[in-house]
């Protein structure tokens, strides 16, 4: 199992259509307010980064999350909805680098 605080700094597979698949450590995240920094009240949280423009599956999660997160804080699912309806898709042959 992996440990999402230890994870591999390049991919360690490649997918059938040639792009990096598998869970790595591809970006650095942290929170502006610090709250995640050691004896915050987030410390060691743990973020999952998608971009929700080139990626397809990536615009289908974000949706998902807007549909869970509507009842408790419904102006946040509304700007998901809003911000992704805006862009174009993305054309299914084109292929994008996770």
């Amino acid at each position: 199992m992996l440990d999402p605080r230890n994870l591999p700094d390049s991919p360690y597979a490649i997918g059938p259509n040639g792009a990096p698949d598998g869970l790595f450590q591809k970006f650095v995240c942290y929170r502006r307010d610090g709250k995640d920094q050691p004896g915050g009240p987030k410390q060691g949280a743990w973020y999952f980064v998608l971009d929700c423009f080139n990626d397809p599956y990536a615009r289908a999660a974000a949706r998902a999350y807007a549909d869970a997160c509507e009842a408790e804080l419904p102006e946040l699912a509304e700007d998901l909805r809003s911000v992704l309806d805006s862009w174009e898709p993305v054309p299914e042959e084109q292929p994008h680098d996770r």
